[in-house]
């Protein structure tokens, strides 16, 4: 499943970049340089070694990161998904079956909606995943025996997009991660030997070149008050009598 999961976040990745689905490319300071390194990519033949994905002098690590809490298991957020999803299929087995053994009237239908909110994410959370997962990471290409020219590494956020809010609480635009001082600075103390960061989340995505880490830096906003999104899920359910 790991596997399937790092295929598909590249597939999107590419479909970004070539304009080819919903999610946008905001960020893109890396040039032609990172693009053909993601089309040229392809799986490790071991499955289970560092990197997720090889191409000609280079690799592509893929990790996941959150803006929730994470303890020795993971991501809390992601085991809520799991007991939601046992949840969901619970409520469609209750409600097929109080179906079922209602009266048949032909013509007739029934709809039904599961929905769920979850709004327990923070930026103090992300930075801690950021710089654990980043550091995870870097340990584990300086401890490889193959050497590569070009290294990407891959973060896919699994939470919401976080927001930037100003006055008191007033939203004012998504978060950017290229323009983030406190991000920046973190992998900015754990570069070693990375070229490009790729930062995906949700219908965004970032290809940022760390030899401009430096400009960068400058650039970068040291924003009081970034917040964690809200996931919402909504699933209608309809039953006809027929």
């Amino acid at each position: 499943m790991a596997r399937q999961n790092e295929i598909a976040c590249l597939s999107r990745l590419r479909q970004a970049c070539s304009q080819r689905n919903e999610v946008s490319v905001v960020f893109d300071n890396a040039g032609n340089g990172l693009r053909k390194a993601i089309e040229a990519c392809f799986p490790n033949p071991s499955a289970n070694d560092f990197p997720d994905f090889l191409f000609d002098g280079g690799a592509v690590e893929h990790f996941c990161i959150g803006s929730s809490k994470e303890d020795k298991k993971g991501s809390l957020f992601k085991r809520k998904e799991r007991t939601k999803e046992q949840e969901y299929q619970a409520f469609l087995d209750e409600q097929k079956e109080r179906f079922l053994q209602s009266p048949y009237q032909a013509g007739t239908m029934k709809v039904a909606n599961w929905k769920t909110e979850d709004d327990d994410f923070s930026y103090g959370d992300f930075l801690k995943s950021l710089e654990r997962n980043w550091v995870k990471h870097i340990e584990s290409l300086e401890g490889c025996e193959k050497r590569f020219q070009t290294v990407v590494f891959l973060l896919e956020q699994q939470t919401p997009r976080m927001g930037i809010y100003v006055h008191g609480g007033y939203f004012w635009k998504p978060y950017i991660f290229a323009r983030d001082k406190k991000a920046l600075s973190i992998i900015a103390k754990h570069k070693s030997g990375v070229r490009y960061v790729v930062y995906m989340v949700a219908d965004a995505v970032e290809l940022i070149d760390l030899d401009e880490l430096p400009v960068l830096l400058a650039k970068a906003e040291d924003n009081p008050d970034i917040r964690g999104g809200r996931s919402i899920n909504s699933r209608p359910l309809l039953l006809i009598d027929y």
